[in-house]
């Protein structure tokens, strides 16, 4: 039975505010995209706006996309390492202060403590361009 939700939201920025090239966002989502299609057998990009409070106290709005999977509650819970650690890498790769991750409307703000290299095989993120 499909009752849970996994999310990632990937930024458009870099640097705490700096617009990202559209050619890195494109490569991100689509890591993601495949990540979760991989981990859940399918996924969705979908465009939003946000806006976060920066360490400085900047207020840093932006355009993101959710990428969401739907799967069962049993995997989302099982592969949640794998997915906080695909937040963790978009962090790193975006040069990002924390990004969301949500599990069945929890959310988490991955940073690079989540990081956990080679984790059950997952690709590593595009390299900053």
């Amino acid at each position: 039975m499909i009752d849970s939700k996994v999310s990632v939201t990937v930024p458009s920025t870099v640097n705490v505010g700096q617009q990202a090239s559209q050619i890195m966002v494109d490569a991100v989502v689509d890591q993601t995209l495949q990540t979760l299609s991989e981990l859940f057998g399918g996924a969705t990009a979908i465009p939003a706006k946000g806006a976060y409070v920066a360490e400085d106290g900047t207020l840093i709005k932006e355009d993101v996309i959710v990428v969401e999977a739907l799967c069962e509650r049993q995997d989302a819970h099982f592969r949640a390492d794998e997915v906080m650690d695909l937040g963790a890498q978009i962090c790193e790769v975006m040069t990002q202060e924390c990004v969301l991750v949500q599990i069945d409307g929890i959310a988490h703000f991955c940073d690079l403590s989540h990081r956990s290299p080679g984790l059950c095989g997952t690709l590593p993120m595009p390299a900053k361009k």
